[in-house]
């Protein structure tokens, strides 16, 4: 602290602005800064309660309080998960501190500890804040106020879809103006209406996501007779906007017929790869281990055919029971592969490319217990 001082005159006498942009390369160090005068203290303050134009958090997740076992709010609560480098936890929770509305709400924070996996893939320690909002907090004020503490730029953000209007709307306003490079969704296909992905597909369309994973969640047979969300419409409407798609499809109880994909069973969904590549995406990874012939022999010959005659250079594969016959051949310089296991059809240039997702995490990692997570400083903030 000493030394600090030594050299805290000549720090004061800068332009705030260029205080505040070497705080942003040393986030670190503002619980010291603040300590060393009252001028130093306002100058950081007002730096932790501007908006942030770079990444302060790393991923976001949000969804329902409810799959939280320790949690008795009802359904209608919002539950949002933010990683945050330890490098950068200091300026975060004095975002959190100098932010009224925060001390309203729930707050806990874990701490990774560093582990021979960190150190082996050089990973950062992070910190996981968890922040509960009841149904009388999922208002546009408490939105706003988010926003400014967790930033507008990140990795990766995980969403769940459920047929909660209230939910979808704050995931809708919560992400409005965000930039993201990955967007990994969660879908629970036994109960989703039609027009909830639309809903959150128009409110990233501006983010600036690329590469969107979608998985599915654990569902309800009984309810599959009932459903009332168009697949094939959202993935068209999601390739409008991003260059990449990623599928994982889990066993769902009750859904015995091989050929099930994503609520539907005999579907041909030839013409809507095909439309989704005849738009922005050029990229469409599917992994369905356990309905592995939900994608029919004709409408594998249609995508061996269409694909590489689409005008752009297509990567596409998917898990395809349905055509036995060993195929390898080039096609208006896309590869065509299949070996009754997969279908593939890549353009030579991208060939090596691989599908460029990190691992996600499975849904139910979101609602682990919070018997190691501690209430941020032991209080409601």
């Amino acid at each position: 602290m000493d030394a600090l001082c030594t050299i805290l005159s000549p720090l004061e006498g800068l332009p705030r602005e260029l205080i505040w942009m070497l705080l942003e390369y040393a986030t670190e160090s503002i619980h010291d800064l603040r300590l060393t005068s009252r001028a130093m203290q306002c100058v950081v303050d007002e730096f932790a309660l501007e908006p942030t134009q770079f990444k302060l958090a790393d991923n976001i997740s949000i969804f329902d309080s409810h799959r939280e076992s320790h949690y008795t709010e009802p359904p209608s609560a919002l539950y949002l998960r933010v990683d945050v480098p330890e490098t950068k936890t200091k300026l975060f929770e004095l975002r959190l501190k100098l932010n009224d509305c925060m001390r309203n709400l729930t707050i806990h924070v874990k701490r990774d500890s560093e582990t021979p996996y960190h150190k082996l893939l050089r990973k950062p320690k992070t910190y996981e804040y968890r922040i509960l909002l009841t149904h009388q907090e999922i208002v546009p004020f408490y939105f706003h106020s988010l926003r400014m503490i967790i930033g507008r730029h990140f990795n990766i953000v995980h969403v769940k879809l459920s047929n909660n209007c209230t939910l979808i709307t704050a995931n809708s306003e919560l992400l409005e103006g965000m930039t993201f490079r990955k967007l990994h969704i969660i879908i629970d296909i036994s109960n989703l209406l039609s027009d909830v992905g639309i809903r959150l597909i128009e409110s990233i369309s501006n983010s600036s996501v690329r590469d969107v994973h979608i998985c599915s969640s654990s569902s309800d047979p009984k309810n599959y007779a009932l459903l009332d969300f168009d697949f094939g419409k959202f993935l068209r409407r999601l390739s409008s906007f991003v260059q990449s798609i990623h599928i994982d499809q889990y066993v769902f109880g009750g859904a015995s017929d091989n050929t099930f994909f994503f609520g539907a069973t005999n579907a041909d969904w030839a013409p809507v790869f095909v439309d989704m590549f005849s738009r922005k995406l050029d990229k469409l990874y599917i992994r369905s281990l356990a309905y592995t012939k939900y994608l029919g022999s004709e409408s594998g010959k249609v995508l061996e055919q269409r694909l590489p005659a689409l005008g752009k250079k297509i990567w596409f594969y998917s898990t395809c029971e349905t055509i036995p016959a060993r195929l390898n051949y080039t096609k208006n310089r896309h590869r065509v592969k299949a070996n009754g296991q997969y279908l593939s059809v890549k353009h030579m240039s991208r060939e090596n490319e691989t599908t460029d997702f990190s691992a996600p995490e499975e849904p139910h990692i979101f609602y682990a217990p919070l018997s190691a997570i501690r209430p941020f400083r032991q209080e409601r903030v």
